[in-house]
């Protein structure tokens, strides 16, 4: 049931309704707020600050936040843990870091303007 550890597209359909990520493709196919509220980019294409939905609660009950994201995202960027969807996003994110409870900053290893369709695409 862990999204970041599949890459058949008959396995996403049935996780997509359960997951939400940062961003999400709209019905237009446009990439849309998700559990981030907003993002940018600097110059360089290289650091994304994305700000976060608050007041988000897992089904457990534990809060939605910057540790969470980072978490996440650190645990496809290690190459022990073996997650067959992580290949997605270890190839161009270089770290992800808490800047408050509700920002986090992705720095990237190459710019890539499938960034955003990627995060909404998973893995999450």
């Amino acid at each position: 049931m862990d999204p970041g550890n599949q890459t058949a597209t008959f396995t996403g359909t049935v996780l997509d309704p359960m997951y939400e990520g940062l961003t999400r493709l709209g019905d237009d196919g446009k990439i849309i707020p998700a559990l981030a509220l907003s993002w940018s980019a600097d110059s360089s294409g290289l650091h994304w600050t994305f700000k976060l939905r608050p007041n988000v609660k897992f089904h457990d009950g534990s809060p939605f936040n910057a540790d969470a994201v980072v978490e996440n995202f650190q645990r496809h960027l290690d190459t022990k843990r073996g997650l067959a969807g992580s290949g997605k996003v270890r190839t161009f994110i270089q770290d992800v870091k808490k800047t408050d409870d509700l920002t986090v900053e992705f720095e990237l290893k190459k710019i890539n303007p499938a960034f955003l369709t990627v995060l909404a695409s998973g893995p999450d």
